[in-house]
């Protein structure tokens, strides 16, 4: 059941970027890292696609690139689909919880690329995922990650960032002219999700998401950006 992301859908364009202070940032550079040409054919799979934002960007550097679109929420495939307009013919959208194992339609892929999803995941299912993302790539593939991870600091240098954290952002917010009472709704209902639902954050550790790539198998994983929780992770089968 996808409670929270089917309201969020409509608000996620206008409040994500906003909420996320290197949201841009982070989506440019990753497209900058994608190893291929412009005019290079590849199969890609993104892995809880959202809205839509990197997938309509990849599309458009990237004209003979296709591949599959997941995402849980039917609502936030909807609205990617919309983005992408002339794009569909290459991709394939599929309704997917990535609590379960991925379909297996998804083989012989060039890239996969999963941003902000996978720390949904329990622990076991993050297991699993990174081992059938190995998979479904084919020799010498690739993925890029970006999540919220844990990474150790400081009590102080931690409850100084976080303290900026909250005063950017709340000005981000003010300038963008978006209510506080809309932010408290969504993280209302956030809250409100039973302990099993799949829109749940389980943040782990950097560490432990490095482990779980390399179980998986992945010949070079290199954290390429992080800013605060946010990593960025190039991997390589």
């Amino acid at each position: 059941m996808t409670e929270y992301f089917e309201q969020y859908a409509s608000d996620y364009d206008r409040v994500q970027p906003v909420k996320i202070e290197m949201y841009d940032f982070y989506h440019r550079l990753a497209l900058d890292l994608v190893p291929f040409d412009t005019d290079e054919p590849f199969r890609f799979a993104d892995l809880g696609c959202g809205t839509g934002n990197f997938l309509s960007m990849l599309l458009e550097r990237f004209a003979v690139s296709d591949g599959f679109a997941l995402d849980l929420s039917e609502a936030m495939i909807d609205l990617a689909s919309e983005k992408i307009g002339d794009s569909s013919d290459r991709v394939q959208f599929v309704q997917h919880d990535l609590g379960d194992p991925l379909p297996v339609e998804l083989a012989e892929l060039d890239m996969v690329v999963a941003f902000s999803v996978l720390h949904h995941l329990t622990d076991e299912r993050k297991r699993a995922i990174c081992g059938e993302i190995f998979s479904a790539l084919k020799p010498g593939g690739w993925l890029l990650l970006v999540d919220a991870m844990y990474a150790p600091y400081s009590s102080d240098v931690w409850d100084r960032g976080r303290e900026r954290e909250r005063s950017a952002r709340a000005q981000r917010f003010e300038e963008a002219g978006i209510l506080q009472a809309e932010l408290d709704r969504h993280e209302h209902a956030k809250s409100a999700l039973d302990e099993s639902s799949p829109e749940r954050d389980r943040i782990s550790t950097l560490d432990e998401q490095m482990q779980n790539l390399r179980d998986a198998g992945f010949s070079s994983i290199d954290r390429v950006w992080h800013f605060w929780m946010e990593h960025l992770v190039v991997a390589r089968k």
